[in-house]
């Protein structure tokens, strides 16, 4: 299970990571105020959700160029 969960974070995009991680932190720090069940089963969903679907992959096209676009507020 610990390589399908590094699979998984290795294949996500690096804001993809930082929202989760920060989505766990915050999570956390709410059940040291407030303990409630349905977060530790949320936090305990999150590996299983990371590892459902480990063929899911990105259709990465590498660009060729960069397109800028300037408007009037610029």
């Amino acid at each position: 299970m610990i390589d399908k969960i590094k699979n998984a974070v290795e294949d996500m995009y690096e804001d993809e990571a930082k929202d989760l991680l920060q989505s766990i932190l915050i999570q956390l720090n709410l059940l040291e105020e407030n303990y409630s069940e349905d977060t530790i089963k949320n936090l305990m969903d999150i590996p299983k959700q990371l590892t459902s679907n480990p063929t899911c992959k990105r259709n990465v096209i590498e660009s060729t160029h960069v397109h800028i676009a300037f408007d009037d507020s610029t």
